[in-house]
């Protein structure tokens, strides 16, 4: 749902980078690369003039949005690939929240899925810090701060400990944060496709 596309790419870096840091594998950290890459997947059944409506959405139509959770599961409990199960996990559960008020399911805690959980983390930061249709950008600082805000409501309190350093390290070290996080996209789709 952003006119670059890389969004996925970039939450999927980041969502292998948070990973590492937690203290996963290597071998698990470029599975939830893969299939972090499809968490928006159930997008697809979203109607393009509510994905890119300019005003805040009417509670019908979030209604209608939060559905992409379920229907983009759905797509992929279909898949034959090695990490449809966590691509599934994932899409199903970024949206949930560690207080249990998310969707779709409600559920709360270490109940969600701890890829969905990283997921959540960098799919948040990543839109927060990225023009919307009816907001502009947040700054890093902003969006961190707002998210520390959530932490122990809408996001894992460890992995929220744990992402702010790893961004501010990331800036440092890359003068182009995007560029670094999207980089996986240009590998795999090297012309600017108008």
């Amino acid at each position: 749902d952003d006119l670059t596309g890389e969004h996925c790419y970039r939450v999927a870096r980041l969502a292998s980078l948070l990973a590492q840091a937690h203290g996963e594998s290597p071998k698990t950290c470029e599975t939830i690369e893969l299939a972090a890459r499809l968490h928006d997947i159930g997008k697809v059944g979203i109607p393009d003039t509510l994905m890119q409506k300019a005003t805040l959405l009417s509670d019908g139509e979030r209604q209608i949005l939060e559905t992409h959770a379920k229907t983009g599961a759905e797509l992929l409990s279909r898949t034959k690939v090695s990490y449809g199960e966590m691509a599934e996990d994932i899409a199903r559960h970024h949206h949930e929240r560690w207080d249990g008020h998310g969707y779709p399911d409600g559920i709360f805690g270490s109940a969600i899925p701890l890829p969905a959980r990283i997921v959540a983390v960098c799919d948040v930061y990543d839109a927060m810090t990225h023009d919307k249709a009816y907001r502009r950008a947040l700054s890093s600082d902003e969006a961190m701060a707002e998210m520390l805000r959530g932490r122990a409501l809408q996001f894992d309190p460890k992995l929220i400990d744990l992402f702010g350093p790893m961004i501010a390290r990331l800036r440092s070290e890359h003068a182009d944060l995007n560029a670094f996080l999207g980089q996986a996209k240009a590998l795999l789709f090297p012309i600017d496709w108008p």
